[in-house]
């Protein structure tokens, strides 16, 4: 959630490996890294690697279609894409370097496959402009194709 003033508070559940709760011997470990994320100052990379080759096999095209809302407001973007590890921190990316402002999300995971739906506006909360869900549209793709 994203308050007028421009905080944003996100929950996130962590699990282990094998989707279990996380031991809480390991909290404090989590936590720490989170925040140390957080505080540093400029651009944060995401290492880009390949797909497992176990992935390899499933055929999941990325889609990227753009939906209208009711007031028009904001944008509703709909991805859906091969679920591969590192899919939402490579979408997250490309939300930052595209200066688009994430306002609330669902994320679906289907099998192998991701059905995500994203609301966003641009730096002044407002729609993106036609040229603006272009090129986010364009960057997301480069960014998901390149890790296949």
């Amino acid at each position: 959630m994203t308050s007028k003033d421009g905080f944003t508070l996100d929950t996130f559940m962590v699990l282990d490996a094998n989707n279990e709760a996380i031991q809480s011997d390991r909290h404090d470990t989590i936590r720490d890294g989170v925040q140390l994320a957080l505080m540093q100052d400029g651009k944060i990379t995401i290492p880009v690697k390949r797909a497992p080759r176990k992935l390899m096999a499933f055929n999941v095209k990325t889609q990227v279609t753009f939906l209208p809302t009711r007031t028009g407001r904001r944008t509703l973007l709909e991805l859906v894409a091969l679920d591969m590890p590192g899919l939402l921190a490579r979408v997250g990316a490309v939300f930052a370097r595209q200066g688009v402002s994430l306002q609330a999300a669902k994320i679906t995971t289907i099998g192998e496959r991701a059905e995500d739906f994203f609301i966003v506006t641009d730096g002044d909360r407002q729609a993106l402009s036609e040229d603006a869900q272009q090129a986010l549209k364009d960057a997301l793709f480069d960014a998901l194709n390149d890790a296949q």
